[in-house]
């Protein structure tokens, strides 16, 4: 079995966790107008996405 916790991002505490999650990404204007199960449906369908790129 391959060893995925390799490929994850380091954990951060402290400044570091309160620096990273400073970082607010820029919305458009549809993402602003959609109700909460159409963000998650997104969301949920570009987590795939990222995951299948990591991952040979």
């Amino acid at each position: 079995m391959d060893d995925y916790t390799k490929i994850l991002p380091k954990m951060l505490s402290g400044d570091g966790l309160v620096k990273a999650l400073s970082v607010v990404p820029k919305y458009d204007e549809n993402s602003k107008n959609m109700d909460i199960g159409e963000r998650l449906i997104a969301l949920s369908i570009y987590m795939i996405f990222i995951f299948h790129l990591k991952c040979p």
